[in-house]
């Protein structure tokens, strides 16, 4: 398989990886807590409990010494558990281990997997740290077979995906606006007649839009579904007084509010996404189509200043 950094290569599990499949991991967790009877059953026989069941186990080496192990068990169709990842203790802290869970969710992808769990213990930070920035998010549900677990995370590739490509969107509309300003010159306090604000105005108003939508994203996640006041644009507009505020620190406040934002968004709970929204009066709506309107609304309003 493909080389990775540190000279490291992700192979297919042979078995003669087996031992190293075995130790690896009773290191660990006899250092931390204690063998369960699942954990013999399945490092003493991977073949039967991993492999045979439709799963796969990936080896990282080192000129062709195996130094790190992680498995994919199949539990349902398109539904897998990441387990058994172990590195060897001369080797830990040198980012094997998220070499491995890079390898193994991207194996679990061409398996055609729809999502994948895994169970842990927060007293290991380092692990349920790595865990967080390979895309897992943590689960209210707890179901797993081991005593020693008290987390469950999970990936669900196509909600993770859907997040990712509606920050990076956001990204992309900030920048190509402001680069866009930069080369025409936009006289920020001008009005025109077709229009109610200045472009320094509109982008006072997209800050309260980040500011509303802000908190509307974090809302939705906190229950099955949200009731959240409209407000009055003019109203903001004028209170704020951003006609009058200096042009280039409004510029840069909405510019990081949405960077900020992005980080917000790559950061939704999957569940939360079908969380029924109702704004004001307006009709309920999912999550997901708060976050498709907001950019559609930052997007007409800067088509305002910039056509």
């Amino acid at each position: 398989m493909k080389a990775l950094h540190h000279h490291l290569k992700l192979v297919n599990y042979q078995p003669q990886h087996q031992p190293y499949f075995e130790r690896f991991n009773k290191d660990w967790i006899e250092k931390y807590f204690k063998l369960e009877p699942i954990d013999v059953q399945v490092l003493e026989n991977p073949d039967e409990h991993i492999l045979k069941p439709g799963g796969a186990i990936l080896v990282a080496e080192l000129e062709n010494q195996p130094v790190g192990v992680v498995a994919l068990k199949k539990l349902e169709e398109g539904i897998f558990e990441m387990t058994k990842m172990a590195v060897a203790d001369r080797w830990q802290g040198r980012k094997f281990g998220q070499a491995l869970g890079e390898g193994i969710l991207e194996k679990a992808q061409e398996m055609k997997a729809q999502k994948v769990i895994l169970y842990s213990q927060t007293n290991l930070n380092a692990a349920v740290n790595m865990y967080r920035k390979l895309g897992f998010q943590e689960s209210r549900q707890i179901d797993g077979v081991y005593a020693r677990c008290n987390i469950k995370m999970e990936i669900d590739f196509a909600r993770h995906r859907y997040l990712q490509e509606q920050a990076q969107q956001l990204h992309r509309t900030v920048d190509v606006f402001l680069n866009k300003t930069i080369r025409l010159g936009i006289a920020w306090h001008s009005k025109k007649e077709f229009r109610k604000w200045s472009p320094i105005e509109i982008i006072g108003h997209l800050i309260d839009s980040a500011a509303n939508n802000h908190q509307r994203f974090i809302f939705a996640q906190a229950g099955n579904a949200l009731h959240y006041p409209a407000y009055n644009q003019d109203f903001w507009v004028s209170t704020h007084n951003y006609f009058h505020l200096p042009t280039e620190q409004l510029l840069e406040f909405w510019r990081q509010y949405n960077y900020f934002l992005c980080e917000v968004i790559k950061n939704i709970r999957y569940e939360a996404l079908d969380v029924p929204c109702t704004i004001g009066d307006a009709q309920p709506v999912p999550l997901r189509t708060l976050i498709e309107d907001y950019q559609a609304h930052l997007q007409h309003h800067l088509s305002q200043i910039v056509p």
